[in-house]
Order: structure tokens, then sequence, then C-alpha cells
């Protein structure tokens, strides 16, 4: 069961449009739906990205780590051999570190 968007006007917002291929489809799917009127809206695109968003707020082309995402991005990138003295270096939160150095040992 789905909401009825016939005739309305929206916005679909996103974290990162890097390709753009999932906020392309997002849009389509809403346009056969029936909706009046679509806008798209992400915080950041990458410049590579083929289906640009009506407005973001800035260009990156760096791998965007979300501060809800530092436990789990750490621990894959130590995976991939990355270290913690690393980690620190790129941003990541000190206490989320210390934690994950204490779950290792």
């Amino acid at each position: 069961m789905g909401f009825n968007v016939k005739d309305l006007k929206l916005l679909v917002v996103d974290d990162v449009a890097d390709t753009g291929e999932t906020l392309k489809l997002a849009v389509e799917h809403l346009k056969n739906l029936g909706a009046r009127e679509i806008s798209s809206c992400t915080v950041y695109v990458k410049p590579w990205c083929r289906f640009k968003p009506d407005y973001y707020a800035r260009v990156v082309e760096e791998w965007v780590v979300f501060p809800y995402e530092h436990l789990e991005t750490a621990k894959y990138l130590i995976s991939k051999g990355w270290t913690l003295e690393q980690l620190l270096e790129k941003g990541f939160n000190r206490h989320i570190l210390e934690h994950l150095r204490k779950s290792l040992s």
C-alpha cells in the first residue's frame, strides 16, 4: 500500500548524489505515480553526478562520512589497513575512535 501522490508538489531529499541514479529513479517513480511537480535536494553532490539535484549545499569529490556513520566506517577502514591515527587525521570523532581502540584491545 502506498501514499497517493497524484497532483502533489513534492520534494525528494537525499544526503549525497554520487552518480545521481538513485535520485533519478525516485523522481521518475513519483512522476509515474502522477505527481504534479517534483524537485530534488541533497546536502552534497559529486562533480561527476549525471542527474544533478535541483538544490544542493556543496559539491565534494571526497568520500562523505556522516557523524552517524563514524563507527561503522572506521571499522571498515581498519579492516582495510587504516590506523586509528590516520582516521583521526581525516577528522573522525576522537571519542568514537577511543571506544573502538578499547574494543579492539
